[in-house]
């Protein structure tokens, strides 16, 4: 028999080998996939291993400045809607340095440290009190930010104040619906009319304070919860009446106190005024314009000259001028989610309508909008208050971002 026949020993011998060779080879690992890395375990995976989803250590050096000199800092840390207070620094000086540790989930970009700096208590917070915050991009590890807890970063978060505070409620408690509005709020506070507010309300809260020492105490009353109420009752009567005088801010003042304490003496006596007047040192973009009425003396077209009208001089602060009803500073930057279009707030308007080359396109609260990546043309941005639509801004969508420095967050 011919040894290379199907039927010969030598044929039969060597299907049997090639059989058990392919069967072995069905049973190992091809090379391809042998040589592949294994694959990450998934996060599902981890949480049924480990019972929790893993997280990552955040370590942030921080310089904090404060007109306090004594006195604690509460630590607050938000991620996504979850927030969680994390200790108490007490102090001696200012500015502070330290250092504070937190963990957040390893799927978080970033995280907000918040920080809320009062008298030394351990009971309630003292006399004066400041807050503010920095954004924390989770792009390693260790961090190092400055913190600048000052009466800017104070009173544009009670202007972003969707509702008033308790004495006994954390700072922070409704932080997630504030935060967008504060950001914008204290990045724009070197425009005119924000700047006013600011130097407004910072000097009614060191007049407060300084009148009500037996009620603003480390054993008495927050002061927070009185600034926000007087904050958004008169930025509402500033909206629906036009104009807000000094002697509506104090009615106002005494009605939450229960007139308690002598607030008349600041629009009474120059005196009064200048030993609790806190103002801004920005210079204004319009040394023609007026933000109070003008009487027939020629001022310095300041803020402080301004300030001095509005409390000495009773000129109100009125809604006539644009930059108390215009939004100013409209920018825009092209991303691949779309066109990012942002202005400077106005904190005392409800909102704003957007238009689109003349049409209406949307509503919003914030000081920004986002429109398809394909807007082109000229977009239009009015405020909206009680007397419904103002003059608008306009502003064109060239191909090229355009925009200004961004906002600083109050940091």
């Amino acid at each position: 028999m011919d040894p290379r026949s199907p039927g010969s020993p030598r044929s039969v011998a060597l299907a049997i080998l090639c059989f058990i060779f392919l069967g072995a080879c069905a049973r190992e690992e091809p090379p391809a996939a042998a040589a592949r890395p294994p694959s990450l375990p998934s996060m599902i995976e981890l949480v049924d291993k480990e019972g929790a989803a893993p997280t990552d250590a955040q370590g942030v050096e921080f310089t904090l400045t404060t007109p306090e000199r004594h006195g604690v800092v509460d630590f607050y840390r938000l991620v996504g809607g979850d927030l969680a207070k994390l200790e108490r620094v007490p102090f001696h000086q200012s500015p502070v340095k330290s250092f504070v540790q937190y963990r957040t989930p390893a799927t978080a970009s970033e995280s907000v440290l918040l920080a809320h700096v009062s008298t030394l208590s351990d009971a309630r917070p003292g006399s004066a009190e400041y807050v503010c915050m920095a954004r924390i991009p989770h792009t390693g590890n260790r961090h190092s930010v400055a913190l600048n807890c000052d009466i800017p970063s104070t009173v544009t978060f009670y202007m972003a104040a969707v509702r008033n505070g308790q004495s006994g409620a954390p700072p922070f408690h409704d932080i997630r619906d504030r935060l967008p509005r504060w950001e914008a709020l204290y990045g724009a506070r070197s425009n005119d009319l924000i700047a006013f507010l600011v130097s407004m309300f910072g000097t009614v809260q060191n007049a407060l304070l300084d009148m009500g020492r037996e009620r603003f105490n480390p054993n008495g009353q927050s002061i927070r919860p009185v600034m926000e109420s007087l904050v958004a009752q008169a930025l509402e009567q500033y909206q629906r009446n036009g104009q807000l005088s000094a002697t509506q801010l104090v009615q106002l003042a005494d009605e939450i106190t229960g007139g308690s304490l002598p607030l008349a003496r600041l629009g009474r006596f120059a005196e009064s005024y200048a030993s609790v007047a806190y103002v801004e040192d920005v210079t204004l973009s319009d040394p023609h314009g007026h933000l109070t009425r003008r009487d027939r003396a020629v001022d310095l077209p300041t803020l402080q000259a301004e300030l001095q009208r509005f409390f000495v001089r009773g000129a109100p602060l009125e809604l006539s001028d644009p930059r108390t009803h215009v939004p100013q500073g409209v920018r825009h930057e092209r991303s691949p989610d779309g066109v990012i279009v942002s202005w400077q707030p106005l904190p005392h308007m409800d909102g704003y309508n957007v238009y689109l080359n003349g049409e209406y396109l949307r509503a919003t609260r914030q000081p920004r909008v986002l429109l398809p990546p394909d807007s082109i043309g000229t977009v239009m941005i009015r405020a909206v208050g009680y007397g419904g639509e103002y003059d608008g801004q306009r502003h064109a969508l060239a191909e090229q971002s355009a925009k200004e420095s961004p906002l600083e967050p109050p940091a």
